[in-house]
């Protein structure tokens, strides 16, 4: 009868260590798989965190552009004014000397 309990027991320790070691294995299989979902989700992140990079640099460079180009709109337009201003500043001159010439005539 003790022979029977000490193989009973050491049966029972037997599947003991066989079960933790399954579980051990399942374990590292769960980590393993986790792990490769991480780096997949990590380079994921990096690809779409690059492709922002670009675009937010394609707009920065854009905008730029666009700054650039309404600078010499306003340029010109200022230009474009103040040639206006000359311009009617001596028509009123002119017809201002037409009018004083009238008067002595």
């Amino acid at each position: 009868e003790l022979e029977s309990r000490i193989m009973k027991e050491e049966e029972t320790t037997k599947s003991f260590e066989n079960w933790k070691e399954e579980e051990k294995k399942k374990l590292n299989y769960e980590m393993e798989k986790m792990k490769g979902m991480f780096i997949e989700e990590f380079k994921e992140m990096t690809q779409k965190n690059a492709a922002l990079e670009a675009e937010l640099l394609q707009i920065k460079s854009t905008s730029l552009q666009l700054k650039s180009s309404l600078g010499v709109l306003k340029d010109e337009r200022e230009h474009d004014i103040q040639e206006e201003s000359r311009r009617y500043q001596q028509e009123v001159m002119d017809l201002k000397n037409i009018l004083d010439k009238q008067v002595w005539l």
